[in-house]
């Protein structure tokens, strides 16, 4: 027999067993596999000829294209195995679990692949078709994150008539196997009850890896006509175990015992593949108990524990400084608009348009979405009239782009440093640099901070001044109740990847004044008319007319498409990252060398940055070698920002220098910004928590 047969994850519990049989049927077999554990397993059949072995990841198309080459049927066992072992890193679940098998399921169909196997789990017995990880359909409380991706993988399978799946849902594992879980409940059990099976009563479904192994290797064999696209439930009525099974115990054998009473049945794999499990309970029980007492074995090892094999890879894994937080409904809206033909700015658009004057809830507030911040920024100050011969004062401790609009309309940026509590424009140093000249104030909300709006704003009044805000970090942000952007003459908001909602690249512009919406309306796209944009659709007309200078600023619907689901979540978003910087807040307040972020007092924050200062000058390393050593331990970090004049264009533009800003000056060569995202965990919080306090163990003077 020369047929090949590739199994992913052929070096786990399950798949060892399996390849042991294939190899004794005569098949060829090429395992590929991470690794994770080792390949302990697998050496006892390194010397069989027909034993391939590939060594790669299963997300990564380059490893696991070469893997299909030339084989006939694919057992698909790769993944993150157990409910505790996903709930470590969701994401990396989501990846490897589901999308590395969509991944898979293609290259299949590439390589013509005739049958494939797919793992699943009796614990979706009774759920009447429900999908619900990938679709908007409800979950029940009781499914557990593992087996929400199992139920999306078996729809990815049975999709796939072409490549012959065939689903195998198993109950509960347990017996010694050459990759060996202790884990899973019954295998735990049979070492803490020395191999005795009394006590165990009928129950939940369980079945020795062995006899699974041998259900996968039938179904393999069996006539196509017999198998494909069939669902089997993997075990026989005899086999059951404790009516009640522990919390901790696998979400398999949890789900199985379904409280609605519904029964499992396991009379379609015996009346089609002839399948009756071979091996006895209390055996496999005294055989695990016996190898434990033989062997020495520390049940509690790595190596025998996926879930903390897998809190190993994140401890050990670089933690990015941000992560934006995209679910499936983002996903599904952008499917969606590429489906509906509006791909540039259209009817999404205003739909976002009007989601977001809905969020504000500030009657006569104008909301215009634009293609960035620096859209924004621009656009507002044209629209006001700001121009050659007008000054703009604004902060040296922002991003670039705040003063290279106010460069681009002509205009003159004059700086005044922040204030040494928040970090924002200090107000008195504000009030000192005010000129005839002075048209215009531009204020940064760093980090999502308010400062002491009423005073600004009543400053800006008494000198004529307009208040054209940058609030990239500010969205959700408010002052005294109300919302950051409602109250100025204008205000910019960025949704940048790394803001706190996103749209991959897009911006606001919020104004409460009609003849400036007007305008801005105009000047973000090419000067046209108003709703230009309806002019490919059935009630627009072709003729347009250029009426004002302009800008190709124009949002468009496919950043609508996240904007819309990333707009419902914002607010959620801004409570976790307040909650999140309560942690290190409360962690790091102990260290005298570090001084915590403050926010403004009448203000809530979005806590878009967790901008921690530390205090060089009770260390033995500088800010530049603290971040070093932060990346040594695989901790992501930036600093907010490099000052304008640090810069060499602006000091040749503007004629500025360091310390010029003596406030900016210092907090610029203390500050480090940790992660700070909603996609962090506890875990990661205290692994930053961890990493900081070494790092000042390790310096201090």
């Amino acid at each position: 027999m020369h047929n090949r047969i590739l199994v992913t994850g052929g070096a786990g519990y399950l798949g060892i067993p399996i390849v042991e049989e294939l190899l004794e049927k005569g098949y060829s077999v090429r395992v590929f596999d991470r690794f994770l554990y080792g390949d302990a397993g697998l050496q006892p059949l390194l010397e069989n000829s027909r034993l391939e072995v590939m060594q790669g990841e299963i997300c990564n198309e380059a490893d696991i294209a070469p893997a299909l080459s030339g084989v006939a049927a694919v057992i698909a066992l790769a993944g993150i195995s157990g409910a505790a072992a996903c709930q470590v890193n969701a994401d990396a679940a989501l990846q490897i679990n589901y999308y590395a098998q969509d991944l898979l399921l293609r290259l299949c169909h590439k390589h013509q692949v005739r049958r494939v196997l797919y793992p699943s789990t009796c614990a979706l017995h009774g759920q009447n078709g429900l999908f619900a990880l990938l679709n908007e359909e409800p979950l029940f409380d009781r499914i557990a994150f593992d087996v929400q991706l199992m139920m999306s993988c078996e729809r990815l399978f049975l999709r796939q008539e072409e490549i012959g799946p065939v689903i195998l849902r198993l109950p509960a594992l347990y017996g010694l196997a050459p990759r060996m879980r202790f884990d899973l409940e019954l295998n735990r059990r049979a070492v803490d009850a020395a191999s005795s099976a009394a006590g165990l009563t009928v129950g939940i479904p369980l079945l020795h890896v062995r006899d699974a192994a041998h259900a996968f290797v039938l179904a393999l064999e069996a006539p196509a006509a017999q198998v494909q696209g069939q669902i089997f439930n993997v075990g026989s009525d005899s086999s059951r175990w404790a009516a009640a099974p522990p919390a901790e115990a696998d979400s398999a054998a949890r789900a199985a015992a379904d409280p609605a009473g519904i029964q499992l049945s396991f009379a379609k794999i015996k009346q089609v593949l002839n399948f009756t499990p071979e091996r006895d309970l209390e055996e496999g029980l005294a055989e695990i108990a016996a190898f434990v007492r033989e062997h020495h074995i520390d049940i509690e090892a790595e190596r025998f524990q996926n879930a903390r094999a897998w809190q190993a890879i994140n401890s050990r894994r670089f933690l990015p400084f941000a992560v934006p937080d995209i679910d499936e409904s983002e996903k599904r809206e952008i499917l969606h608009t590429i489906d509906s033909g509006w791909l540039s700015t259209g009817p999404k658009t205003k739909r976002f348009e009007n989601a977001l004057q809905d969020y504000f809830q500030v009657e006569g507030l104008h909301c215009i979405p634009v293609s960035s911040c620096t859209a924004g920024l621009h656009v507002q100050l044209l629209a006001y009239g700001i121009g050659p011969g007008d000054e703009v004062i604004t902060t040296p401790l922002t991003f670039c782009a705040t003063v290279h609009t106010i460069l681009q309309t002509g205009a003159k940026p004059v700086l005044a440093d922040i204030d040494p509590v928040q970090y924002n424009l200090d107000i008195d140093a504000l009030e000192a640099r005010i000129t005839p000249r002075t048209k215009a104030i531009v204020p940064v909300y760093y980090a999502g901070n308010a400062l002491d709006c009423d005073r600004l704003m009543e400053l800006a009044r008494r000198h004529n001044l307009l208040v054209l805000a940058d609030a990239a970090h500010a969205m959700g942000a408010a002052y005294k109740g109300r919302k950051l952007g409602t109250f100025e003459d204008a205000a910019a908001f960025s949704f940048y990847a790394t803001k706190n909602m996103t749209t991959g690249e897009g911006g606001l512009l919020t104004t409460r004044n009609e003849e400036a919406a007007r305008r801005m309306r105009k000047i973000h796209y090419f000067g046209m008319d108003k709703d230009a944009w309806k002019r490919y659709s059935d009630s627009g007309s072709w003729f347009y007319e250029i009426s004002d200078a302009g800008f190709k600023y124009n949002f468009t619907d496919i950043q609508a498409a996240f904007g819309l689901h990333q707009l419902d979540k914002v607010d959620q978003f801004n409570r976790l990252r307040n909650e999140l910087s309560a942690l290190y807040d409360a962690a790091f307040a102990e260290c005298e060398e570090l001084i915590i972020p403050a926010t403004y007092p009448e203000g809530f924050s979005t806590r878009h940055l967790y901008p921690l200062l530390i205090r060089s000058e009770m260390l033995s390393i500088d800010r530049n070698t603290f971040i070093k050593r932060l990346s040594e331990a695989r901790i992501g970090t930036s600093v907010h920002f490099v000052p304008i004049p640090y810069h060499s264009y602006f000091q040749k533009v503007l004629g500025c220098k360091p310390g010029d800003f003596p406030r900016t000056d210092w907090f610029y060569a203390r500050e480090i910004s940790l992660p700070m995202y909603t996609k962090l965990t506890s875990a990661d919080i205290e692994r930053v928590i961890t990493a900081v306090k070494t790092v000042l163990a390790d310096s201090r003077k």
